[in-house]
């Protein structure tokens, strides 16, 4: 138990602040989406500050997927310089993290390729419906492919780089994933 607790301690450096801003990061891009594609639906604020939806909804696909990459290449920078956790430094991981990945990437792809591009980032909120509720591939295995399918990435990144601090992360977005589907039904 005292080398699992020394190991945590080696692996994760609580004074790292790009740790603490890396976790703040993926709250603030679950919130940022879901509160602004609320106040649009309910106000249409934005597309009346824009005058235009459509030029509005691209306003807010740029942004929602700048604060995106922002938000991977901080965990990414973090993870790589996290060091290794002895508890899953072994020669299968990496190999784990990457069937994980995989999966993951189907499933956000497939999930984009499904929706379209306005579909993906909150069109609806713009007043931009899909003809029908999509029911084959991945929305025939789960309600939020695209959440699930982005919190796998993160977590065989983690293992690929057997990270205790990416797993933690991952962990982080799950959770934010998860309280952020309570704004989108």
């Amino acid at each position: 138990m005292q080398h699992l607790s020394l190991e945590l301690e080696h692996s994760l450096d609580y004074k790292n602040p790009l740790l603490w801003l890396s976790g703040i990061h993926i709250i603030f891009n679950v919130l940022y989406w879901n509160i602004t594609s609320v106040i649009q639906y309910k106000t249409k604020f934005f597309s009346k500050l824009i005058g235009d939806k459509r030029i509005a909804v691209y306003i807010h696909t740029v942004l929602i997927f700048s604060f995106g990459l922002s938000r991977d290449f901080l965990y990414k920078y973090v993870v790589n310089t996290s060091g290794i956790f002895s508890l899953i430094d072994n020669q299968y991981m990496p190999i784990i993290g990457y069937m994980i990945l995989l999966i993951g990437t189907t499933l956000v792809l497939s999930s984009t390729y499904k929706l379209g591009i306005i579909g993906t980032f909150n069109g609806d909120a713009y007043g931009f419906l899909l003809p029908s509720i999509i029911t084959s591939f991945p929305f025939n295995l789960f309600n939020a492919p695209m959440y699930i399918g982005s919190t796998l990435n993160f977590l065989g990144y983690a293992l690929i780089k057997k990270s205790f601090v990416g797993i933690l992360l991952t962990t982080l977005v799950a959770v934010a994933y998860y309280f952020g589907t309570y704004f989108e039904e």
